[in-house]
């Protein structure tokens, strides 16, 4: 006797079987519709063909032919050779089927090799049609990572319709391809072509003109602003009405009436600014939103705001003291970054060590850039403690006993002003040492097994050094680990499950951070950027639109980095203040802060001073006499400045949909020093 449960059991056991044969039937087909076509054939060809045998044995009583006639007749039916039916079996809807089968794997078959004679041609003519698609210009791994993250975000392909016969909504071009990664590619609907970008014949093939989005990232900063002037003459030239009337209706569609946005990666960031300041003006002719992004930068600003506060100083004797071992490009950004945003209740300088295999070297490039950074101190031997020590004045802003270089010292009249503040950080500069006994930032040298091996050895020795004084959690060192995903995601794994005395390791870095399609995408820093610029002018430029008081789109890069850099210290504020930026919606009007008390106002108000001051200095700015020359602070109209700066943060960031909120946890603001 079957019970209920053994049925249900059996039940779920058909099922289970049912949705795997779905799924394999599926998969099947959009892997390959041929072999899906054949596989139908053979089935349905041998239980027909095994159908009509099997009624002629029954009625003649014996096999009319030899059995293997079933597969060989099967086996015709892919060469369309049936053979003649006997009309009492012209109903077998099985042979019906096979036969139809059999005809679309024939057709099949002959467009596949249509399809490689003829590959650029149908390219062509799929892309003389496109509309609305994106372009990925460059298959590195900036290229790899955004090309991935679209086709995540693209809906799924129709399972009905080959894929080389649906409109195409991702075209990627390479120079020099990847023959394996263009055929997955293909699979997918995605039209990979092998070409230079530069070639302006080739932007003319990809239907430029018409696309959604183009993602300029070739690892060259010649090769992508070659394309970006290439595809500003191209629009301009280009005179199709029907491609006229598909920018039309993507302008209205777009809230800032663009038809098409750029993003083009810059390695360069001197070249960056230049873009953002020139090109991305003759681009809003065009109607073309042009984004310049550099991933280095926003590697580090993404860090740095994740990270940051988690070692802010937590007493105002105290000075954040960041280790940044080896020296590049990236650590040129990590200290500069470093400079402009590490401002605390402390109201001190940031003290900043690198770490360099030729320190003199190191100290040349990046004060050469970056002047008003910190002074040029090289410390010669790394075991010396006494080489190492930082007076304790010299963490003031008013402190001259430490010197910048030459050319960004005050000197003259101005130099008897107290309030004449040099340089941002007290920097030093160092060789490779066997071991660093302080904390807290380290970014590891590019090579995996130095880095890591670096960054293990060194976070054992500071546990034990510091094991105390972090109550047992450890002194975090960041590596820094660019092309190692799987390796990135184990460390953060094995981090969270460690026990406290173990080596507190933790990655950053990464393309799959910083160099995401969200990543892009997110304008809310210069959103925040373009109110705060909108206040600006609204109090100070009396209708002037001339130098820092121009519009957006036609504002310097100077400025407008002012602008981005006071959004992003925004947020860091709010985390000071234990709050947080949150929708509205479902915000009941009694918890949103729009204003600070007296004592969290002034001190906001002094640290906002104190970062637009290092912003303004590591800008290539210098300080100059004021016209109260007597005053050995800061004016009060000065100060009153800083404190609408705060107002403003608040009134901007509680518009558009979004407020701000105090969090349940208490404010990371030790009240003492307020």
């Amino acid at each position: 006797m079957t019970t209920r449960g053994s049925f249900q059991q059996e039940s779920v056991g058909v099922e289970v079987w049912l949705q795997r044969a779905r799924s394999f039937i599926c998969k099947l087909w959009m892997s390959s519709p041929k072999l899906f076509m054949a596989f139908l054939t053979l089935v349905f060809g041998g239980l027909g063909f095994l159908w009509m045998y099997l009624a002629d044995w029954y009625d003649q009583g014996g096999w009319p032919e030899s059995p293997d006639r079933v597969l060989y007749r099967t086996l015709q039916l892919f060469i369309l050779e049936s053979g003649d039916v006997d009309e009492s079996h012209h109903d077998n809807l099985f042979l019906i089927g096979a036969r139809m089968s059999a005809a679309t794997f024939f057709v099949l078959t002959v467009w596949s090799a249509i399809e490689r004679l003829l590959s650029d041609t149908l390219s062509a003519l799929r892309l003389r049609f496109a509309h609305d698609h994106d372009i990925v210009c460059g298959l590195g791994r900036v290229g790899e990572q955004i090309t991935s993250d679209i086709l995540k975000d693209l809906p799924a392909v129709k399972w009905w319709l080959p894929t080389t016969w649906q409109r195409p909504r991702l075209v990627v071009v390479e120079q020099a391809p990847d023959d394996r990664r263009f055929a997955d590619l293909r699979k997918l609907g995605v039209i990979a072509i092998a070409g230079d970008v530069t070639d302006e014949k080739l932007l003319q093939r990809l239907n430029v003109t018409a696309a959604r989005r183009l993602f300029v990232c070739s690892g060259s900063d010649d090769v992508n602003v070659e394309v970006v002037f290439d595809l500003l003459n191209l629009l301009q030239e280009d005179q199709d009405p029907e491609r006229a009337a598909w920018r039309n209706q993507a302008a209205s569609r777009n809230r800032n009436e663009v038809c098409l946005q750029c993003f083009v990666h810059v390695l360069d960031p001197g070249l960056c600014d230049v873009l953002i300041q020139h090109a991305a003006r003759a681009a809003r002719l065009q109607r073309v939103e042009l984004r310049v992004f550099n991933v280095v930068r926003n590697s580090v600003r993404e860090f740095l705001m994740g990270h940051l506060l988690d070692h802010r100083p937590q007493d105002e004797q105290v000075t954040l003291l960041p280790v940044l071992i080896g020296f590049d490009p990236y650590v040129e950004e990590l200290a500069k970054q470093i400079g402009e945003l590490a401002h605390f209740a402390n109201r001190k300088r940031v003290r900043m060590l690198i770490a360099a295999d030729d320190p003199r070297q190191a100290a040349r490039r990046l004060l050469g850039k970056y002047g008003s950074l910190g002074p040029s101190k090289i410390a010669n031997d790394p075991n010396d403690e006494a080489e190492f020590a930082f007076g304790a004045g010299d963490d003031l802003w008013s402190s001259r006993r430490q010197r910048p270089i030459p050319a960004c010292r005050v000197n003259g009249p101005e130099a008897e002003q107290e309030s004449a503040v040099e340089y941002v950080s007290n920097v030093m500069f160092t060789d490779l040492p066997d071991y660093i006994t302080d904390e807290t930032f380290v970014r590891g040298l590019d090579r995996l097994r130095r880095s890591f091996d670096a960054a293990v050895n060194l976070s054992e020795r500071l546990w034990r050094v510091h094991g105390k004084r972090t109550n047992g959690k450890g002194v975090p060192v960041y590596v820094r680990l660019s092309r190692q995903a799987a390796f990135t995601e184990f460390l953060k794994t094995v981090g969270s499950s460690s026990g406290s005395n173990a080596p507190v390791v933790k990655p950053f870095g990464s393309c799959a951070e910083s160099a995401t399609l969200s990543v892009l995408l997110d304008d809310r820093k210069e959103v925040l950027a373009r109110q705060f610029h909108a206040d600006y002018q609204r109090r100070y430029c009396d209708g002037n639109r001339e130098g820092a008081c121009s519009e957006w789109e036609n504002l310097g890069a100077s400025y407008r980095q002012a602008n981005l850099s006071a959004a992003a210290h925004a947020l860091i504020k709010l985390e000071l203040l234990g709050m947080q930026h949150v929708p509205r919606k479902g915000i009941d009007d009694t918890q949103i802060v729009d204003r600070l008390t007296d004592a969290e106002l002034e001190l906001m108000a002094e640290i906002e001073h104190n970062r637009w001051m290092s912003e303004r200095l590591l800008d290539g700015w210098r300080w100059g006499l004021k016209r109260d020359n007597d005053s050995k602070a800061l004016s009060e109209p000065e100060r009153a400045k800083d404190r609408t700066q705060i107002q403003v943060i608040f009134e901007v960031l509680n518009s558009g949909g979004m407020c701000v909120v105090r969090k349940e946890s208490p404010s990371l603001i030790d009240t003492r020093l307020a």
